[in-house]
């Protein structure tokens, strides 16, 4: 007998019954977990949530009928599992909370309405008073400042000529001369600042060739008469009135621009006067007193001014 068979055979036989005898193991799973689905949600605060917004947001979202049935269903939803007491609980909160929304939805409302009017009225306010400021009467100095810088050029020369006028005017009224032989009478400068006011006011557009060449032709000359230097004179002052008038300014408002006594120089330079100290013309106005018929020689001589 094969002893290394026996032996073979026998080892072949134990494992057979050690792999038979092993215990198999099985896993035992747990059992699954059941998940609740979001309607079933035990969460008192959860609830609540669903409860006073899905409604409120859906029925906001989409809006009428529709919104509220969907609303409607979502709020019983919520309900599910609630017991009375708390359903109704719930349900009053819900109204609640309605209702406080609903109110202040009115004061936004209310507050959009009012902000609203505050900025009509403040609008028509500032209409009214830029209206009452453009219709009230602006001063001298509002106006100066109104103007613009070529505008402010040539109510300057206006100015200017206007004054050298009156100047002029003055001049003749003391006895100043027409012409001077050398450097300027106060008469003969006047008329310089008249021809400049006249330059400036070509140069600068407010008054073209032809009429530069006619208001120079205006000044007083040596070979007019007294009556015709007058005429002149009214006629050169006239002119810077009328320029003036553009400016809807007032001659009296101007500072410095009328001379309060123009016109009585030119009534003065205008009218005859008497020689200073007697003479022919005062002898002959004083013989109408008397009647020469009942004079003396010597009255008569002392009458006349002779010796």
């Amino acid at each position: 007998m094969d002893l290394s068979s026996v032996a073979k055979k026998l080892k072949e036989n134990k494992k057979e019954t050690v792999a038979v005898e092993k215990p198999v193991e099985k896993k035992v799973e747990a059992p699954k977990k059941q998940e609740k689905s979001a309607w079933e949600w035990s969460d008192a605060n959860t609830r609540q949530a669903l409860i006073q917004g899905i409604p409120m947001l859906l029925g906001a979202a989409i809006g009428g009928a529709e919104g509220g049935a969907i609303g409607g269903e979502a709020g019983e939803k919520a309900y599910a599992g609630y017991t009375k007491e708390k359903m109704d609980e719930a349900k009053l909160k819900n109204e609640s909370d309605k209702t406080q929304w609903n109110r202040e939805i009115e004061e936004r409302k209310l507050d959009l309405q009012k902000k609203r009017l505050d900025e009509q009225s403040k609008y028509w306010q500032g209409s009214l008073r830029a209206k009452k400021d453009k219709d009230a009467p602006k001063t001298y100095q509002q106006k100066l400042e109104s103007m613009g810088g070529e505008e402010r050029k040539r109510f300057d020369n206006i100015r200017m000529g206007k004054m050298a006028v009156q100047r002029m005017a003055d001049a003749l009224s003391k006895g100043e001369d027409t012409f001077s032989l050398v450097g300027d009478n106060p008469y003969t400068l006047a008329a310089s600042q008249w021809e400049e006011a006249i330059g400036r006011m070509q140069s600068g557009g407010a008054i073209n060739d032809q009429e530069a060449k006619r208001f120079r032709a205006l000044v007083p000359q040596a070979m007019d008469s007294k009556k015709i230097q007058v005429a002149k004179l009214q006629q050169m002052s006239q002119l810077m009135d009328q320029r003036l008038e553009s400016f809807a300014i007032n001659p009296q408002e101007v500072p410095n621009y009328v001379n309060p006594n123009f016109q009585q120089n030119l009534a003065s330079y205008g009218t005859p006067q008497a020689p200073a100290g007697g003479g022919m013309f005062e002898a002959h106005a004083n013989s109408k007193k008397r009647d020469v018929k009942q004079m003396s020689v010597d009255e008569l001589k002392a009458e006349l001014g002779e010796k």
